[in-house]
């Protein structure tokens, strides 16, 4: 995807919270690969048209909700794609896939019921899965901290950051410092909801580590 791929990533870490910004500062991102998943008849053009939609099939109607006056069309997605890449990673229990939510703040009384483990940096909220997990629980996660205006997630390991991940816990700056640093794939959405950005190391640099 070029410069105008590594430019759309960087603007978007660039609007996350702290966590996206550590990773804007400490990884090789002009180094990296960036890369989305969307059908081959998408045209080169409209794949580096980032903030539009309409890359996709409208889903059938059998998939449609029918409404008094009206009819509810959902917004074609390449979740199960996001949920694919992110199940192959977490294939050991230090491998961790760490999202962003810029939808809650902490304190909101929803954080409080049992879901999608949840840390907190300041005011920021975060979510989490660490080693292997169903996709239903993967899906569960990316829905939940995915919102309208920016997504931002990174693939990422706990081998020898020394950080501990506690449900409903206080992440503290270095543990975001450090999980930036094990980085090996960052994605952000784009394409109005419809897909997402991936970066991944180059191939002289480190995997995330196992």
């Amino acid at each position: 995807m070029g410069d105008e791929g590594v430019n759309y990533l960087l603007a978007e870490l660039g609007c996350g919270g702290t966590f996206a910004r550590e990773a804007l500062g400490r990884l090789p991102l002009a180094s990296g690969e960036v890369t989305t998943r969307l059908p081959d008849n998408v045209s080169p053009e409209e794949l580096i048209r980032f903030a539009t939609g309409g890359k996709l099939p409208t889903p059938p109607p059998e998939e449609w909700m029918k409404i008094p006056g009206a009819t509810l069309v959902p917004v074609p997605s390449t979740i199960d794609d996001l949920t694919k890449l992110i199940s192959a990673h977490l294939s050991t229990p230090e491998r961790v896939c760490f999202l962003e939510n810029a939808n809650a703040s902490r304190g909101d009384p929803w954080l409080a019921q049992p879901g999608v483990p949840t840390g907190y940096y300041e005011d920021e909220v975060y979510h989490w899965l660490a080693g292997p997990q169903p996709e239903a629980a993967i899906k569960e996660a990316v829905k939940t901290a995915r919102s309208s205006f920016i997504f931002i997630g990174a693939l990422t390991s706990l081998t020898g950051t020394g950080v501990e991940l506690v449900e409903s816990g206080d992440l503290s700056l270095e543990a975001l410092q450090r999980l930036a640093d094990n980085t090996c794939k960052l994605f952000v959405g784009a394409y109005d909801g419809e897909g997402y950005v991936i970066w991944r190391r180059g191939h002289i640099e480190r995997d995330c580590q196992s």
